[in-house]
């Protein structure tokens, strides 16, 4: 006997091929080449809400999974980032950059507060992903912005550059040689509270000293890192 689909969604609605899908209880999660994940409802395969924010992922959705109490999604890019998406409303809510390629898979512990990341760059990465309704314990919030000192310390090319947020900031985190020339920006939006990562990669900077500023409304913050080559 032939197997045959019960139902299906049209994938025409997609910008590109699909690459991961991932069904939890009434929905179904699609990520496709056009950066887009979509919902679909398993029982009538209709689109129900699309997880797309200005910025949006760079590069095509190559991995999606849902939260063991299903309300967030988690997805992976072409882009190098994993981004946590609220089912309900759609928005993202956080976005964790370190890969230096693809994010091919992701998935959450049982518990549904560590998110793991396979990447073809050969590195496997786990976050913090929150509580299960997304937002951070308040007792574990830091109680002041602050920039911590990159590590490692002297580096070659790669380096972790750390900050904390007691509430959601718009934060921009910049890098400047010795001159005051603006090198590259390494963060520029609204980040949720709590402890954030951010890799910088050198590979194309000489060696020397360069500086390192983190910007809020009301904070700014400036550091001193060394590259050696």
């Amino acid at each position: 006997m032939r197997p045959r689909a019960m139902r299906s969604a049209d994938s025409r609605a997609s910008g590109g091929k699909i690459r991961d899908v991932f069904a939890r209880r009434d929905r179904l999660a699609s990520g496709s080449e056009d950066g887009i994940v979509r919902l679909w409802d398993a029982a009538t395969g209709d689109e129900v809400r699309r997880l797309i924010i200005e910025e949006g992922h760079a590069s095509g959705v190559s991995s999606v999974a849902f939260s063991p109490d299903g309300t967030r999604l988690a997805s992976g890019s072409s882009d190098g980032t994993a981004r946590l998406w609220d089912v309900t409303t759609g928005n993202e809510v956080l976005r964790f950059e370190g890969h230096t390629n693809r994010v091919y898979s992701v998935a959450f512990s049982p518990d549904g507060t560590r998110l793991a990341s396979g990447s073809s760059d050969r590195t496997v990465r786990l976050w913090d992903a929150g509580s299960p309704t997304g937002n951070a314990d308040a007792g574990t919030l830091p109680a002041t912005i602050t920039l911590d000192q990159n590590y490692p310390n002297p580096f070659n090319p790669t380096t972790t550059i750390s900050f904390n947020l007691p509430e959601p900031t718009h934060v921009r985190l910049r890098i400047f040689d010795t001159l005051g020339r603006h090198v590259t920006t390494l963060v520029d939006r609204l980040e949720v509270a709590g402890c954030h990562e951010v890799y910088f990669r050198a590979t194309s900077l000489a060696s020397g000293s360069y500086f390192y500023r983190l910007d809020t409304g009301t904070t700014s913050i400036t550091r001193r890192m060394q590259l050696i080559k």
